[in-house]
């Protein structure tokens, strides 16, 4: 699929999920080919994925959504080191840790993601937050941007 994306060398590609149930010598390699065609061709690549290993490691710039809202944009190294949108702390919190020592048990977000027909009023991430207040239920946070990194949320971390 990628080849054939790119035989026309075009401006921009959506890579929707493309290393989803890939081994990891494959995943290496798509990521490479998105690398190249990227410099090549100065093509650019929205990525989008689940992944945040692989966000890490080929994107520059993250956006993250929640419910179809978007809740934070900011450089990747800004998210992975200070993320702040609880949604995104909470994400990256998931991500196991591996040391030498005993491993710290996996997190997780508490709750449920809500049905698509069945969205809550407000910031859709509220049932789930830990740090909601009343506004949060029944007002949409705007997404402000300061020091050049966005955040749709009325207690940013």
């Amino acid at each position: 699929m990628i080849t054939m994306a790119t035989v026309c060398k075009p401006a921009v590609i959506i890579a929707d999920e493309p290393t989803t149930a890939l081994d990891n010598s494959t995943r290496a390699l798509i990521l490479e080919q998105l690398k190249q065609l990227q410099q090549l061709h100065r093509t650019a690549v929205l990525f989008i994925s689940h992944d945040l290993s692989v966000v890490r490691q080929i994107c520059r710039d993250a956006m993250v959504m929640y419910c179809g809202r978007l809740l934070e944009v900011t450089d990747c190294h800004s998210l992975f080191a200070n993320a702040r949108h609880p949604y995104s702390a909470g994400l990256l919190s998931c991500i196991p840790q591996i040391s030498d020592k005993r491993p710290a048990p996996v997190k997780s977000i508490p709750g449920q993601i809500p049905a698509p027909v069945d969205l809550p009023s407000g910031c859709h991430f509220a049932p789930r937050c830990n740090r909601v207040e009343a506004k949060c239920r029944t007002s949409v946070p705007e997404l402000d941007y300061a020091n050049g990194r966005g955040v749709a949320c009325y207690r940013p971390l």
